[in-house]
């Protein structure tokens, strides 16, 4: 209970600064959304998501409760098409799964660089595509783990 409460907590603090945050957009992603502000960091956009992990669908056989809180920068990379509607972009950021199942509950810490490739269907929407790879360990109830994580992305942003 106390976990699901930290949990809930979180989310509204995430839901906090955005709103509180200059203007921006919103987007959904594969079991997900986020809140882009553009120009945040140094004149490169923050990126703060929330979801449910993908990955850690199925621990050894068991259901797995989890989510996602994440913030990420986002670096124009440029245009791949001559008329600018088809964009790349680089970055990173930090991931923490918030999990729990059965055997214990745990907090997966994912440090991540990412590349993703943006396109503007009209000004108001556009599709994009990430990859995203770092290492990953977790603390908590259950066994401690470190590895490399790949993940990706697939969503759409409206402005």
């Amino acid at each position: 209970m106390k976990r699901l409460l930290g949990t809930l907590v979180l989310a509204a603090g995430l839901g906090s600064i955005a709103a509180a945050a200059p203007a921006g957009y919103f987007g959904v992603y594969t079991l997900g959304v986020q809140y882009t502000l553009p120009g945040y960091v140094n004149g490169n956009d923050l990126r703060l998501s929330l979801g449910l992990p993908v990955v850690e669908g199925v621990v050894g056989g068991e259901g797995v409760l989890g989510l996602n809180v994440a913030a990420d920068v986002l670096v124009p990379g440029g245009a791949l098409s001559s008329d600018g509607l088809f964009t790349w972009d680089y970055g990173g950021g930090l991931n923490l799964a918030f999990l729990t199942a059965p055997g214990g509950s745990v907090i997966d810490v994912n440090p991540r660089a990412l590349v993703g490739v943006n396109y503007a269907f009209t000004p108001k929407v556009s599709g994009f595509a990430e990859l995203e790879l770092g290492p990953a360990f977790n603390v908590g109830t259950g066994p401690i783990t470190f590895g490399i994580v790949p993940d990706a992305r697939i969503g759409v942003n409206f402005y």
